[in-house]
């Protein structure tokens, strides 16, 4: 079924729904007869989304129908306690869902950082001093201390597992929001994050390269990279969704453009969240370890496969 045979064969039920539950929220209350009407109407939308999702996944139709059901849901249940199955649900179907939906706003935010760091490694080559500017005299004299000291990475052991782990989440968290909290200056604020980033994490390659390990400073910063640059990745892809809405609502008001894009964007951000931890601990406790190039890399690997295997798997059901 193309896209306009479904929406046309299904408008008609998506449009009953909005009125029972636009009448709901209204003075008059529903029947018997209608409220079992909104039930089943909500489970069939529910079905949809379920199936947009899989057939549709770039088109404006899940947003729409995400904002039904979400009226429809707090219509029918009204608030209650978030439950074990409600959070599964949420990171093993709506999650991944969302984030099929959107890739393509994680994707421009993937560019614009990946255009950072390979400017700015390239460009050392013409200014050798780029990596000083930008991570500043003390951290590159350390490195390379550290370097000459056949300890390249001590930067990762200096420090209690715990302490370390707790204060690499914590940064993480701050640089994600700060890419999606950004996304409020027309995106333009998240387009700068991602881009200075990308160009701190360029020169850090650089001055590894000059000492002939960049290979083994690329496969260190994946162990826990892995997950958290997909975090970085996808907040900033959030924060442009935000800087979407307020440039181009389209059919759109601005406002309601705001109300769809940031609900969309607040499901990536809360979905990132155990990715931050994740890749804390990994940092914390696994990078610091002295593990040999196979280890290392097989361990990335792993983390790849993981990751396209969650994002890609097809969501079981949007049904409460």
């Amino acid at each position: 079924m193309n896209l306009e045979s479904f929406v046309k064969t299904k408008k008609a039920n998506w449009y009953r729904l909005e009125s029972l539950v636009t009448k709901h929220q209204g003075a008059e209350r529903l029947s018997d007869n209608e409220l079992s009407e909104m039930v089943k109407l909500y489970r069939s939308a529910c079905a949809d989304y379920a199936y947009a999702c899989s057939a549709f996944p770039y088109d404006r139709i899940i947003q729409e129908l995400n904002s039904i059901i979400g009226r429809s849901h707090n219509r029918i249940y009204g608030k209650r306690n978030i439950g074990f199955k409600a959070i599964l649900r949420f990171y093993f179907d709506i999650f991944p869902c969302a984030f099929r939906a959107n890739v393509k706003y994680v994707l421009l935010s993937f560019f614009v950082f990946f255009l950072g760091m390979a400017l700015s490694f390239s460009g050392s080559f013409v200014n050798p001093n780029l990596p000083r500017i930008f991570m500043g005299e003390q951290y590159v004299e350390m490195t390379q201390q550290n370097i000459n000291q056949n300890d390249p990475f001590a930067v990762y052991s200096q420090s209690d597992s715990p302490v370390m782990s707790g204060f690499i989440m914590t940064n993480n968290i701050k640089v994600t929001f700060f890419a999606f909290g950004m996304g409020i200056l027309a995106g333009i604020g998240t387009l700068y994050v991602l881009f200075y980033n990308g160009l701190l994490l360029g020169v850090f390659f650089f001055v590894f390269y000059q000492c002939g390990l960049l290979l083994d400073s690329l496969l260190t910063v994946m162990m826990h990279g892995t997950l958290e640059l997909a975090s970085i990745f996808i907040a900033g892809g959030a924060g442009l969704m935000i800087g979407k809405a307020l440039l181009f609502p389209e059919s759109y008001s601005r406002k309601e453009a705001l109300m769809l894009n940031g609900y969309e964007a607040v499901k990536l951000i809360l979905g990132i969240l155990p990715f931050l931890a994740i890749a804390a601990i990994i940092e914390g406790f696994v990078t610091r370890l002295d593990l040999p190039v196979y280890i290392k890399t097989i361990f990335i690997f792993f983390n790849v496969l993981i990751l396209i295997w969650y994002f890609l798997r097809k969501p079981h059901s949007y049904s409460p």
